[in-house]
């Protein structure tokens, strides 16, 4: 992490589609594996083992105030896809935020952030 830069809390990242997808953020060196909903008999949403952190700013592998860039990689297509992931600056530190990937059609497919529990972000993507 930069100097100067502050953790202000965690990304937990949920997976609820039906497939297996990798994060990367930030063009970070990490392709962060998160298990797909369907692996679980419960269809809970499949998550990173270890919450990604949130800090002051964007910087490689690490969520920031601000514009961060997400590359999403579904296991089933390999083709990489580029999303901004916008997180605004009423987020403060100690707010729980939880970024959620879900299928909307077979073309598309939704992300979307909360914070502590709210809706904060949130776009569709195409396949």
């Amino acid at each position: 992490m930069q100097q100067g830069n502050i953790v202000l809390g965690n990304v937990y990242v949920f997976n609820a589609t039906a497939t297996q997808i990798y994060l990367t953020v930030n063009n970070g060196p990490d392709r962060l594996p998160i298990f797909p909903a369907a692996t679980v008999s419960t269809w809970l949403p499949g998550t990173l083992r270890v919450p990604l952190q949130l800090c002051a700013f964007p910087e490689p592998s690490l969520f920031g105030i601000g514009e961060n860039n997400a590359a999403i990689t579904p296991a089933s297509s390999g083709q990489i896809v580029n999303t901004p992931i916008v997180i605004p600056t009423s987020v403060g530190k100690g707010d729980a935020l939880q970024l959620y990937f879900a299928t909307k059609s077979t073309q598309e497919n939704v992300w979307f952030m909360l914070c502590n529990g709210k809706p904060i972000a949130g776009d569709v993507i195409m396949n």
